[in-house]
């Protein structure tokens, strides 16, 4: 869904398909998630 709605491929691929590009992206070990902290709360 991220890949659809124009979030960045992690790798170098030839499929257009956004799920085929997901799966791929699993099978190489990539996990497309960015964690975000506000450090103003953080400990």
């Amino acid at each position: 869904m991220q890949i659809l709605m124009g979030a960045p491929v992690l790798i170098k691929t030839e499929s257009i398909d956004p799920l085929e590009i997901a799966l791929e992206e699993m099978r190489c070990g990539f996990v497309p998630i960015t964690v975000k902290r506000d450090h103003r709360t953080s400990r």
